[in-house]
C-alpha cells in the first residue's frame, strides 16, 4: 500500500479532480478529505475501487456541512476522485490517501 498526501484549491461549482491515481498499479484505495471553505468545515472518508473499466466509491463517516459531491472517474490510466461544489467559493482540499496496488 502507498501512502499519498495531497492539497488544493477549488473555486468553481463545475466538476474539479482533486487527486488523481495510476489505474494499472492501484485496484483500492482509502480516502479521507477535509474541505475548508471560510468558516465551513468538512471531512468524509471514501473506500474506493475500479476494475480497469469502471469506478466505484462508498462515502461515510461523514461530518460538518456538506460542501459539494465528490465521485470518481476513470478515463484512460487516469483513476481520478473529483467534487462539485455547491458554490464557487474558494475551498481548500486536504486529502490522505492509503492506495493498494492491484
Amino acid at each position: 500500500a502507498a501512502a499519498l498526501n495531497v492539497s488544493g484549491t477549488v473555486s468553481t461549482t463545475t466538476e474539479t479532480e482533486i487527486f488523481q491515481l495510476d489505474k494499472t498499479v492501484y485496484r483500492s484505495a482509502e480516502v479521507v478529505i477535509q474541505a475548508t471553505q471560510g468558516t465551513s468545515y468538512y471531512v468524509t472518508k471514501f473506500i474506493m475501487m475500479q476494475d480497469g473499466t469502471d469506478s466505484y466509491e462508498s462515502e461515510f463517516g461523514s461530518l460538518g456541512t456538506v460542501l459539494g459531491a465528490f465521485n470518481t472517474s476513470i478515463s484512460g490510466n487516469i483513476w481520478s476522485m473529483k467534487v462539485s461544489q455547491l458554490s464557487a467559493t474558494s475551498t481548500t482540499y486536504k486529502v490522505i490517501i492509503t492506495a493498494v496496488k492491484i
